[in-house]
């Protein structure tokens, strides 16, 4: 599944990896991209992806990809860093979801995150 939302410290009442992916497994899939709106700290960078990681540790009964959430003003810097710490991918926004997640904006952010991905290529596997 490419968009589920397991939230262990979520700020409205979700699943978490436990239950989570076990309703997965027993639905027959194999597979979960977990994105990065649910949790009270949206995962926008290496120290929330590792915090979402670790409560995860020990829970999962399907693969379990994480994805990073770009912030406003900050890709270039950004992208990589998430990328490097694990995450199977980036998303964001171009108006702002629930949760008061901000907004990219068409006019500075975009441009930036063409340039960021560009140059975020991962050369070595991610860590386990």
């Amino acid at each position: 599944d490419l968009e589920v939302h397991l939230g262990e410290t979520a700020e409205f009442p979700a699943e978490g990896f436990f239950e989570g992916t076990w309703a997965a497994a027993a639905g027959g899939v194999t597979t979960l991209l977990d994105h990065p709106i649910t949790e009270r700290e949206p995962t926008t960078s290496p120290a929330a992806l590792a915090t979402k990681r670790r409560a995860a540790e020990g829970k999962l009964h399907v693969d379990v990809g994480l994805m990073g959430l770009l912030s406003p003003g900050n890709l270039p810097a950004q992208v990589p860093a998430l990328l490097k710490a694990g995450a199977i991918g980036v998303v964001g926004y171009l108006t702002p979801p629930a949760h008061n997640v901000p907004a990219l904006t068409l006019e500075t952010d975009l441009a930036a995150l063409r340039t960021a991905l560009t140059a975020a290529t991962p050369t070595e596997p991610a860590p386990a």
